[in-house]
């Protein structure tokens, strides 16, 4: 099956809290090794795989999330890339019976610079459900993403080869670690629709350092460009768009058996700190409704912007770091307040759903797999907000 050919309108226009459910995103830290050295990257290379017991109690923790009703929306495969990992095949197959009871979304970490897709592919098509949609980040240097054009057109080979072989539906975009590169990111952004198709998300791989002070200043530093964006931006798309990491949402990071909340800043963050931590599914009300104390007294409470970070976890996030001040890019928050409220609303028709239609190939109907449809590709990117 061909990579989907409205990829890019899709990445721009988040489904999140129009659909009507109750969803879990899982990222799972289970890979070991990884040859790259890509900037800005704070991954652990070793020490995240788990024993079979681990896997197991882990397991057990997903299919009690599930008994209650809620979606496993999405399951992430990493932290390392999945075709420079060690144990990949040794892995996958404690999980690959969980996700293909439960998520409509498996999801990988690559830079396509290894030359291993073929097993992979032939291991995905034996193990993985046809109904369940392949996503996979491709994490850039984005010096060479801009001015090699080897390094590109490596890139392309591989995305034509996954969309030659692989049978599933396949949506790709690309990852950059958040970091001052000194770079123009909306020329970056621009290369990338244009040349891919596709957006770029910014990740905050920084909060693995377990540093609060470096991912603070790091942050801070990313904030002052995007404060600066004009309103509408398309490079703007997932941080202000506030249905993203909506209230009916829920993302945990798992390790070496035990879960975190993460919060929501640019992108889902890893932050292994026991203001985080929780034993239960149980405990995500209450380490969750905790933040409205913690708002209390400082500008977060009278904030126009509160429960799109009370909902993305980002008062949590802020203590952590160790001040009581933003540490959001406000003003350009609040510039775009309502410019994405329709658009989901207009992508995404939902009747008919129910969470078991999604995990059995409900989302193709939002899928578009050859060219045939000009019609809807141009009704969706009329969508977006411009």
């Amino acid at each position: 099956m061909p990579i989907i050919k409205n990829n890019l309108y899709h990445a721009l226009t988040t489904e999140t809290i129009t659909k009507p459910v109750s969803a879990v995103k899982l990222q799972l830290d289970v890979l070991d090794g990884c040859k790259h050295k890509c900037p800005g990257c704070f991954v652990h290379r070793r020490g995240n795989s788990s024993d079979e017991e681990q896997f197991k109690d882990a397991i057990k923790f997903v299919d009690d999330i599930a008994s209650r009703g809620i979606l496993i929306d999405e399951i992430i495969i990493g932290p390392t890339d999945f075709l420079s990992s060690e144990n990949f095949y040794e892995v996958m197959p404690h999980l690959v019976d969980m996700i293909n009871e439960h998520s409509p979304i498996l999801a990988f970490i690559t830079t396509l610079i290894d030359d291993q897709l073929e097993p992979w592919v032939k291991w995905l098509g034996e193990s993985i459900n046809l109904n369940t949609e392949i996503e996979i980040g491709i994490a850039i240097d984005p010096y060479k993403f801009q001015n090699q054009i080897n390094y590109v057109e490596n890139i392309k080979r591989k995305l034509n080869y996954i969309s030659d072989n692989v049978e599933h539906d396949v949506v790709y975009t690309f990852l950059l670690n958040i970091k001052d590169y000194g770079l123009d990111y909306l020329e970056l952004h621009e290369q990338a629709v244009k040349e891919f198709t596709t957006t770029i998300d910014f990740i905050p791989s920084v909060s693995r350092s377990a540093k609060p002070n470096i991912t603070l200043a790091t942050v801070d530093k990313f904030n002052e460009y995007f404060n600066i964006l004009a309103v509408g931006d398309k490079i703007n798309n997932i941080m202000v768009d506030h249905s993203h990491a909506g209230m009916n949402y829920t993302v945990l990071n798992y390790k070496k058996g035990t879960w975190w909340l993460s919060p929501f800043l640019y992108e889902n963050m890893v932050v292994e700190n026991d203001i985080f931590k929780i034993e239960t599914f149980d405990d995500v009300a209450p380490v969750m409704e905790s933040q409205l104390e913690r708002a209390k007294g400082t500008e977060c409470e009278t904030c126009p912007m509160l429960f799109s970070c009370y909902n993305r976890k980002i008062i949590l996030l802020r203590d952590y770091l160790g001040v009581d001040r933003c540490i959001a890019p406000k003003e350009n928050m609040i510039n775009n307040m309502y410019n994405y409220d329709g658009p989901a609303q207009e992508m995404y028709d939902w009747s008919g759903y129910t969470p078991e239609a999604d995990k059995n190939g409900y989302r193709k109907k939002f899928t578009l797999t050859d060219d045939t449809n000009n019609e809807e590709l141009e009704r969706i990117k009329g969508i977006f907000y411009t």
